[in-house]
């Protein structure tokens, strides 16, 4: 190949491709780490006009000569364009290998986010991410895990949350045991993939590949769509995202075929059930926003109607594939914490502070609500305006498939829900509009703006997309966690933060150690919580309080963590674990640095009195909130308060013998009463706690009655000495079991409820059904129209 060959248009899309990757490779490996020295340069008071000094310093000969590759790699770029416009040729020919090289390098570049080392911080990341390494711990022990003991006093974890991004990352896990190296495997994907998918859906609508790649790039580019997995740490959005043009990609595809034995169908089918497993609220949304789509095109002529029988089907085919989720999360909804949304569907006006952030990039912050408006792109935006400036050039077809577009993307800004992330939909219908304004542009011969459209582009949403926020500070949570599992696994731990200068404990965070077989007392973001939530958050902020205003807890915070079985309150304080020595009340522990110790911490508390005391049923629910916490209390958290210590003082707590006076119960009148025989003299032989199984084993000198620091819950399944037994619920929503004389033995084991076993059943049924179905219909239409030709 002679050197001119080199600077061809086949050719010359391969030089920005690897000056993206090149780029990227830089970025992650070598600048990356300098973002550690330059925080602690800052931190230590260096202060910004030392900084640009300071940072010369760290660069190293490697930095200087990577940096001076890649400056000179991009002039020869410029150089080429502006002797040959050959880039621009071969950006709008669009044909080959190179052009798929580049666009693949575009991709990469938009998801870099997810290459730098570390773990994610940020949003509800912590949360999702442990969720990957719980469901990985399951499938080791061989168990499918929807039950977790890891979090709260137990919980129902994947019953009432759309489980699909956690399954799969989950079984990717099994290969690499490091959850936040999985995730930010699938997101990456994810990001990548919905770039693809939306590119291959243009081109179905007949838009040439430049045009299709500019709709792609507005799609997997935007900050919207990089800002809510990274900083809002809404991770299951990811699949979302990937769905949604690959939805619109199916639905085109059935619009045109001429016989019905085709995969369109069950892959609409699957990604229809996919979005409602996924995330129910979002997915429902998705799935509304399809059905419209498919709707609004037979309404206006795009689609013919014979279609919709199958578009209908393979809704009612997603909706029985996902049943095993839908329909237990709205029969068994009153079984935790979970309320009743209200309307599913309402119709909001936009703040126009909210539409402030689709035009101005305010870094990590979002608009105001969950519907995490964040910028799409001023450039983005410009295009999908072009499409409906050139309207009236536009064929019937176009006309009517830009009324569907415009339609949705409008509805896209006022229609809403509980929970729903709007600007995922109007991103996904200005990325369209985006890539049909480019398409509707003429261009002169030799025009060099389709390469300087790209630059646009990578100027507008390039320079945003680097977003190393991973951090490699944070190994001592690994460390921490570590020694917990190992040395403290029979007791629970709380965490609280004090880096940002004001000590806290949250009843949600639980910081990177959330991710390892460690029982805590946090919880994640989720309305999947037995009813004893409430009455946990109250004595988890009560401790707060002591700590904040006395640097000590009362007898009162100690007894309630006694006996919530918290051994430890561990302290994050930025750079590593430890409390400061303002807290007088701490003991050093191996890799946890100085941490409050509980000593009266137990798994179980016996008794030979049993007694009733039921709360108010708003105590239970709904859900209360950090802020619900600050003084002065609203009035349903000073009740939460007041039964908590009327309950706890009651009882009569003695940490020494694992004994109360009395346990109060939630069944009313006649309860088997017993008048007291003093303390029931027991002692715990065993106690193991895994993700899905709670096991105990107890000896006492007499009958009575126990009360275990695991949640109630009507799925779970007690076992006493190889019987099934009906457990008690006490007072805050902890298990009560009975006490015989001699060896106790006790297993908790989550169980399937007979509806969600028949559930399952048929959702396994209907996804397999659809696919074997179509397989054998495609194979007897085939062998037919073989006869037929012989």
């Amino acid at each position: 190949m002679s050197f001119k060959k080199l600077f061809l248009p086949q050719y010359v899309l391969y030089y920005p491709a690897a000056l993206l990757v090149a780029a990227v490779t830089y970025l992650v490996t070598l600048v990356d780490p300098l973002k550690y020295p330059l925080a602690r340069f800052l931190s230590e008071g260096g202060g910004i006009s030392g900084l640009p000094e300071f940072a010369v310093k760290l660069f190293t000969p490697a930095h200087v000569a990577a940096a001076v590759m890649l400056v000179a790699l991009f002039f020869l770029i410029v150089y080429i364009e502006r002797k040959s416009r050959s880039i621009s040729a071969a950006l709008l020919a669009g044909r080959g290998f190179p052009f798929y090289v580049f666009v693949a390098a575009l991709f990469i570049w938009f998801s870099q986010a997810f290459l730098y080392p570390g773990v994610l911080l940020a949003g509800d990341s912590n949360f999702h991410i442990a969720r990957i390494a719980h469901f990985r711990y399951g499938l080791e022990e061989a168990r499918l895990i929807y039950w977790n003991n890891y979090w709260h006093l137990g919980m129902p974890e994947y019953q009432f949350t759309g489980p699909l991004l956690f399954w799969l990352g989950g079984v990717i896990d099994l290969l690499f045991s490091d959850p936040y190296f999985t995730a930010k495997l699938v997101l990456f994907v994810a990001q990548f993939s919905s770039g693809v998918f939306l590119f291959v859906y243009l081109r179905v609508l007949q838009l040439d590949r430049f045009a299709s790649l500019i709709g792609a790039v507005a799609y997997c580019g935007a900050w919207a769509h990089l800002h809510m997995l990274l900083y809002k740490g809404a991770l299951p959005q990811a699949i979302i995202f990937t769905l949604l043009p690959l939805g619109l990609l199916y639905i085109e595809k059935l619009a045109r075929i001429k016989r019905y034995s085709t995969w369109y169908w069950p892959g609409l089918a699957t990604v229809l059930a996919a979005l409602f497993i996924n995330h129910p609220s979002n997915g429902f949304f998705g799935a509304l926003y399809l059905a419209l789509y498919s709707l609004l095109s037979m309404t206006v002529g795009r689609f013919s109607w014979r279609i919709g029988p199958l578009l209908l089907s393979a809704a009612v085919a997603a909706i029985l594939i996902s049943l095993f989720l839908l329909v237990p999360v709205l029969v068994e909804r009153d079984w935790v914490t979970m309320e009743n949304p209200g309307s599913l569907i309402s119709f909001v006006s936009p703040k126009l502070e909210s539409l402030s952030y689709l035009l101005l990039w305010h870094y990590g912050n979002t608009g105001p609500g969950s519907n995490f408006f964040a910028y799409m792109g001023l450039s983005v935006l410009a295009l999908a305006a072009l499409s409906v400036y050139h309207l009236k050039d536009a064929t019937s077809d176009q006309k009517r498939l830009l009324a569907v577009l415009l339609i949705l993307w409008v509805l896209s800004f006022f229609l809403t829900g509980p929970h729903i992330r709007q600007s995922t939909f109007i991103l996904l219908f200005t990325a369209i509009l985006a890539g049909i304004g480019v398409s509707r542009i003429t261009w002169k011969e030799n025009s060099t703006m389709p390469a300087l459209l790209i630059l646009l582009l990578l100027l507008d949403l390039g320079t945003i997309a680097i977003q190393p926020v991973a951090r490699t500070d944070k190994e001592y949570f690994a460390t921490g966690a570590e020694e917990l599992s190992r040395n403290h696994a029979s007791e629970r731990v709380l965490i609280s933060a004090s880096y940002s200068g004001d000590f806290g404990i949250s009843i949600w965070d639980g910081g990177p150690m959330m991710s390892y077989p460690v029982q805590q007392l946090g919880v994640p973001f989720a309305y999947s919580v037995p009813m004893s939530h409430n009455y946990v958050a109250a004595a988890v902020k009560q401790a707060e309080h002591d700590l904040q205003l006395n640097k000590k807890l009362s007898k009162s915070s100690l007894d309630m963590l006694s006996l919530l079985n918290v051994g430890y309150i561990v302290n994050d304080n930025g750079k590593n674990l430890g409390f400061s020595e303002q807290y007088p009340e701490t003991v050093y522990v191996d890799a946890l640095g100085k941490a409050i110790p509980i000593a009266g911490a137990t798994p179980v508390v016996f008794s030979t009195v049993l007694d009733d005391k039921i709360p108010e049923k708003i105590l239970d629910k709904p859900i209360l909130w950090d802020e619900e916490f600050v003084l002065p209390y609203p009035t349903r958290t000073g009740k939460v308060y007041k039964f908590l210590k009327s309950v706890i003082d009651e009882m009569g707590f003695d940490p020494e013998s694992r004994t109360v006076s009395k346990i109060f119960i939630r069944e009313a009148s006649p309860i088997p009463k017993s008048e007291s025989k003093g303390p029931l003299a027991a002692r715990i032989l065993d106690y193991k706690v895994d993700i899905g199984e709670v096991i105990l084993k107890v000896e006492s000198e007499d009958a009575g009655w126990a009360r275990l620091a695991h949640a109630w819950y009507p799925a779970l399944e007690v076992i006493h000495n190889g019987i099934k037994i009906e457990a008690f619920q006490d007072a805050i929503g902890q298990i009560v079991v009975p006490v015989v004389s001699g060896i106790n033995e006790y297993s908790l084991t989550p169980t399937l409820t007979p509806l969600r076993q028949a559930t399952l059943w048929i959702s396994l049924i209907a996804f397999l059904g659809i696919w074997i179905s179509t397989g054998a219909f495609r194979y007897f239409q085939a062998k037919k129209r073989g006869y037929a030709s012989e």
